[in-house]
């Protein structure tokens, strides 16, 4: 198959979607498929894959305006917006030259089906060559959207949230299959008015990759002693991940056990907030902060430590979660559509409301019950096995051959299926 998969978020961005795009990305190929990826622009990154094609991007200089100073958005084909953006907010563009050849590249290239990654203006413009090319189209719902207005604090939030709805919808609407991580998210799709057939379809994480790390020198590295509880926290430090209440758990953990140390390992746009947030907490002496760990590296952090704290309620998927229990790390998470999607019935217990009472005394409690704990991380292994990016990526070729049934009719099935 010769897929097209369009995507705001991409290399060298880490977030959830550059990761599931990157991990479909290197299965469909090892199954023989050729595929295309097309990204906004990223200035001073060169990528070393002759099948991704960047689009024209922005970049905001105001914080205001750009709340991650690290990204870049696609540039939407709005006539006289170039020029606008320029001049009234200051932003500088990048790769306007490639749109002319981008064109006259998608015009002919052989294309199977076209899979979008949100809603937004890579999203479009996967939407715009599908219907001219009438090839089928494929989208992901990767995002609670509504739960991210305050990356747009320009917009007020009741503007915001019904346009995002909207766009949604209609993203949803016109594709051919819509894909959710989760029941729950094609359920909350269902409310938004998604009409379309919704299959569920997980992002698959390499178990083996997670296992056998080198926690020691992890430990070493943050002056960390290997007697001490370290509860770790694994992903991007931004708004929507709930981080007050992980600090103000962290707060009561260690009026219990003074030894305690929180690691934060990831970046992101709220890293400089939530560490002046932890000094004016008092804890600046028991809080680390790595900053952007490379994924391959995060196995290492997951054996220094002793429990996974997981307290945002906004994701779709816990691919975190997944890649802790493939460590065999024992993990609290607040409830969330991702996370109860991945958590194993046997673990429920450690899939707590939104409280940081209890988020800290669910940290406690593994930290004192070393039997429990060892049995949650052998629940959590077992569970983590199900979650191969080989059977993802198998499923992945089953939904887009249905696709290809669905828009072209029952004989382009068998062909696009290879049967």
């Amino acid at each position: 198959m010769n897929v097209g998969i369009f995507t705001e978020s991409y290399k060298p961005y880490v977030n959830g979607v550059s990761v599931s795009v990157a991990s479909f990305v290197e299965q469909l190929r090892r199954a023989g498929d050729t595929v295309y990826i097309f990204a906004p622009a990223m200035p001073g990154y060169m990528d070393d894959d002759p099948h991704v094609f960047r689009y024209p991007s922005v970049r905001f200089h105001s914080r205001f305006l750009q709340y991650e100073p690290d990204y870049t958005l696609a540039l939407g084909r709005f006539p006289g917006l170039a020029p606008v953006l320029r001049t009234v907010f200051g932003a500088t563009l990048y790769g306007l030259e490639r749109r002319g050849p981008l064109d006259a590249m998608l015009r002919s290239l052989p294309l199977d089906v076209i899979h979008t990654q949100s809603p937004f203006a890579m999203g479009a413009e996967g939407r715009r060559w599908a219907k001219r090319r009438d090839i089928p189209l494929v989208t992901t719902f990767h995002t609670l959207y509504t739960e991210y207005t305050h990356y747009t604090p320009f917009i007020p939030r009741f503007i915001s949230l019904p346009n995002i709805l909207r766009w949604t919808r209609m993203n949803c609407n016109a594709a051919d299959t819509v894909i959710a991580p989760t029941e729950a998210a094609r359920e909350v799709l269902r409310t938004w008015g998604v009409r379309q057939p919704v299959s569920i379809l997980a992002t698959g994480i390499a178990t083996a990759s997670f296992r056998g790390g080198d926690g020691a020198a992890v430990r070493a590295a943050h002056d960390i002693d290997g007697r001490d509880l370290l509860v770790l926290y694994a992903g991007r430090v931004a708004p929507e991940k709930n981080i007050p209440a992980l600090l103000t758990a962290f707060q009561r953990v260690l009026a219990s056990r003074p030894d305690a140390t929180l690691l934060f390992a990831g970046g992101g746009p709220d890293l400089e907030s939530t560490r002046r947030r932890a000094a004016g907490m008092g804890l600046s002496e028991r809080v680390r902060f790595a900053g952007f760990v490379a994924r391959e590296a995060m196995r290492d952090y997951y054996a220094a430590a002793d429990v996974l704290a997981f307290p945002s309620e906004t994701e779709t998927q816990g691919l975190v979660l997944c890649e802790a229990m493939a460590a065999g790390l024992p993990f609290v998470a607040v409830e969330s559509p991702g996370a109860r999607s991945v958590v194993p019935a046997e673990a429920e217990r450690y899939l707590i409301p939104n409280d940081a009472d209890t988020l800290a005394g669910s940290i406690l409690r593994l930290a004192g019950d070393k039997d429990e704990a060892e049995q949650l991380a052998a629940v959590g292994r077992a569970a983590a096995d199900a979650f191969t990016e080989t059977a993802a990526a198998r499923r992945l070729r089953e939904i887009y051959a249905e696709a290809v049934g669905r828009h072209h009719g029952a004989p382009a099935l068998a062909r696009a299926s290879g049967t």
